[in-house]
């Protein structure tokens, strides 16, 4: 009797929802599965999650501009890796050492290597003209020089007739004389860097850093 009493009061019944009911003396209570546990769980834990915070207009537009100026120092240092394959074998330490070196020393490296193309190219066009007389030169190599000289010139600028003829193989053999020499304008370039760095962005910093001293010494110190 008493056996059939206990049954009677403690009865399980089973739903085939996610949860099942406990009744105890005709109180009913509601007890959850695992999964259905998890699941509460793992969505009362995502409506408090932390929001990240905002962001100011400035500070938005100081990260922007550091990702410019990011992108464009790689954008730098893969212009001069590019030109550094091509150094002779004995000077690549020194190359992978410049690659290595902060981005000033990589703008004064790219400042020479473009001053030592438009100085002989000039000067050599100019030395031509002088002597009346072009060197000889590889017809391959005189085929890609009138292609990019006859580009590089406006139309209008170029005599006619015979005169014209001979001024851009002047200046195609110009442009030829000044690739040639890339082999020993690099290496000069690379030995060069350190001394225009000295020479130009070292005494800019410097200025710059005094002024940003003197700056804030006329602010005075912050109030607490």
């Amino acid at each position: 009797m008493m056996a059939l009493l206990i049954r009677r009061s403690l009865v399980i019944k089973r739903v085939p929802s996610a949860s099942f009911d406990l009744v105890l003396n005709d109180r009913s209570i509601q007890l959850l599965r695992p999964s259905a546990l998890l699941r509460t769980f793992t969505s009362s834990s995502q409506s408090r999650a932390i929001e990240p915070p905002r962001l100011s207009p400035e500070e938005t537009i100081r990260l922007q501009e550091e990702s410019e100026k990011q992108k464009k120092a790689q954008k730098a240092k893969d212009q001069a890796a590019r030109i550094l394959e091509k150094v002779p074998a004995r000077f690549r330490p020194h190359a992978q050492k410049l690659l290595a070196e902060p981005g000033s020393f990589i703008v004064c490296f790219l400042l020479l290597h473009e001053i030592s193309a438009v100085a002989p190219l000039f000067g050599f066009f100019w030395l031509f003209q002088y002597l009346d007389w072009a060197p000889p030169l590889p017809e391959d190599l005189m085929q890609k020089g009138i292609e990019f000289f006859s580009n590089a010139v406006e139309p209008d600028k170029i005599p006619a007739g015979a005169a014209g003829i001979k001024y851009i193989t002047q200046g195609a053999s110009a442009y030829i004389l000044v690739k040639l020499l890339l082999p020993v304008r690099i290496p000069l370039c690379l030995l060069a860097t350190p001394w225009l760095v000295r020479r130009t962005i070292d005494p800019i910093k410097e200025v710059i850093k005094i002024r940003k001293a003197m700056n804030a010494a006329k602010k005075g110190p912050k109030l607490q």
